[in-house]
């Protein structure tokens, strides 16, 4: 079985820089499974990969015209269904596999209950236990081994979207979302909510899955390199005692 390990965080916090680094560092001792949200760029994936991949591009793209549409509705449908068909296709790619280490760029169980908050607000009404109740039967998924939350203030976070819109303007690739760049929700009214979420939804994984290690990073004033070393060491650590 394969030791699970998932990289969350809100928008701008470095989770693709960190996560591209626990990929090539973990990758020198183990073998590892990368997990990321797949798009039209599916250079070097098997035919199975390619093929679940071309079709999740459709949904992505979907997704990125809700954006350009300010529709919230195009953008939730996308991802409901992203998140369960990720969820079969990753269930059947480690039975295939076998890895060592499953890497995932965000947490199929953790970030629908998070950004519930903003996509379906009359969702996020009702309790937390019982939204994640109902989300556990859905996916029968077992929780992962340890959740990294990287953490960072919203205030920095919409600093280092504002200058990936400005470096995607700048590269002619402004075609994704209608405010420059920007998913609906990365504004400075909502990404501290989300950020709230996030520790919300902690918290709650704290008290109901206590075999789930946590650790939360702070992105504020580390670099990626920084995060991923300190990310990376709790995973080899708790492999080790594991004894996996």
């Amino acid at each position: 079985m394969s030791y699970k390990t998932s990289i969350i965080g809100i928008d701008g916090s470095g989770k693709s820089s960190t996560i591209s680094l626990l990929d090539e560092n973990l990758g020198k001792k183990y073998s590892v499974r990368t997990v990321k949200r797949y798009t039209s760029d599916t250079t070097g994936l098997d035919e199975d990969d390619r093929a679940f991949g071309n079709f999740m591009a459709v949904l992505d793209k979907v997704s990125l015209f809700g954006d350009r549409k300010n529709s919230k509705l195009l953008v939730k449908i996308p991802y409901a269904l992203h998140i369960v068909l990720l969820n079969e296709h990753e269930k059947r790619a480690e039975k295939k596999y076998d890895p060592d280490i499953m890497l995932f760029e965000r947490d199929m169980f953790i970030d629908p209950l998070v950004y519930s908050s903003f996509y379906c607000p009359f969702i996020s009404k009702i309790d937390l236990e019982k939204r994640a109740s109902v989300l556990r039967r859905i996916l029968r998924m077992e929780r992962p081994n340890d959740v990294n939350l990287i953490d960072i203030s919203p205030e920095t976070a919409i600093e280092r979207i504002d200058k990936r819109c400005k470096e995607l303007k700048a590269a002619g690739n402004i075609t994704r979302v209608k405010n420059d760049g920007r998913h609906l929700h990365e504004n400075p009214q909502d990404l501290p909510k989300i950020r709230d979420a996030y520790f919300r939804v902690m918290d709650y994984i704290d008290r109901e899955f206590p075999d789930t290690d946590i650790c939360i990073a702070s992105s504020e004033n580390m670099t990626p390199s920084e995060v991923a070393y300190s990310i990376g060491k709790n995973i080899e650590k708790n492999i080790e005692d594991l004894d996996l």
